[in-house]
């Protein structure tokens, strides 16, 4: 992958051949140690994937309060705590601009 700022679409898309005859194509989103990159740094992707995991978390989770198995809200607070944020929270050094 070619990392770039420029405003205009990257139209490089030639493979490039290892040594070995193993033919690499450039690819647009990378992922390098649970963090997804993209061509611009901009790190929208890993944003989409992880508020994807973690509203799946809160699905799951959420049906577990309901009337049938009645959690309380302390329960379901901690739950989320243990669950969601992990998850929302990983890699935010590389993307959080706050």
């Amino acid at each position: 992958m070619h990392f770039h700022n420029k405003t205009t679409q990257y139209t490089s898309n030639t493979p490039v051949t290892l040594p070995n005859d193993t033919v690499i194509h450039p690819a647009q989103h990378l992922r390098w140690l649970g963090v997804w990159l993209d061509r611009k740094l901009t790190f929208n992707y890993y944003v989409q994937q992880k508020t994807a995991a973690a509203t799946r978390a809160l699905n799951m989770i959420s049906r577990l309060s309901n009337s049938e198995w009645e959690l309380s809200a302390p329960a379901m607070r901690q739950l989320y705590y243990t669950c969601i944020t992990p998850t929302d929270y990983y890699g935010a050094e590389i993307w959080w601009k706050g």
